[in-house]
């Protein structure tokens, strides 16, 4: 059986200055769980939190990027969907902003500092590489991989590398931009993640891709641990 998430990533400029912006960035996982054994049900709820605060400059061409603090928040309503850590880390990104493409790279490490009784340590890093391209009529493809490294896992488990596609519309609702995505997620244990966003940011051609805060611009406002 397979897991299914549905993941939620609000995010929100809030301009420093001329020159700086600090970007908000949250991912809230939605999580259904294959059940412990064939008696029971699925295990449903909502996973652990993360928050990133990305410092970003204002006014940039064709290249952007965002660095800042991350943090892992133990919201999740089930043991099974959740570490029962809080933890803190940092996380990075740049992106490339072309006229229909649009590439990306997202860094983030986090660690516990505090864990529930009876729970484990928490150190993982996430690398996610993007790509996606976007139609004049604002529909958005995209591709990438969210690998997933758990160093407290064995030596030959720590690496987890799917492959995600996504298919997206741009569309303008009271004046804001959002973007919503359906994407398939295939990984060596066969599992699948269903990933929806409400949010989004338009650009050249109004294109907000893969879920990514910091792609032109935000009017005001427009990666799961």
């Amino acid at each position: 059986m397979s897991d299914i998430r549905l993941t939620a990533q609000p995010q929100l400029p809030l301009h420093l200055g001329r020159s700086l912006k600090l970007i908000v960035w949250g991912v809230l996982p939605l999580q259904s769980a294959p059940p412990p054994d064939p008696q029971s049900d699925r295990i449903n709820g909502l996973g652990d939190a993360v928050l990133r605060l990305l410092l970003a400059p204002v006014e940039t061409k064709w290249l952007r990027w965002g660095v800042g603090p991350a943090m892992l928040v133990p919201s999740a309503t089930r043991q099974a969907l959740g570490a029962g850590a809080f933890g803190l880390g940092g996380a990075g990104t740049v992106v490339f902003q072309g006229e229909a493409w649009t590439g990306s790279l997202l860094v983030q490490h986090l660690r516990s500092v505090s864990e529930s009784a009876g729970r484990k340590e928490v150190q993982r890093s996430v690398i996610r590489p993007t790509v996606a391209y976007t139609t004049p009529n604002g529909v958005n493809l995209g591709l990438d991989s969210e690998s997933r490294v758990d160093w407290e896992s064995p030596e030959g488990e720590r690496w987890s590398v799917p492959i995600q596609a996504t298919l997206g519309q741009v569309s303008r609702i009271g004046g804001q931009s959002v973007n919503l995505q359906l994407g398939g997620r295939a990984r060596p244990v066969g599992r699948l993640d269903v990933v929806v966003v409400d949010r989004g940011l338009a650009g050249r051609r109004a294109h907000p891709p893969t879920r990514h805060p910091l792609t032109p611009s935000f009017a005001p406002g427009p990666a799961r641990l």
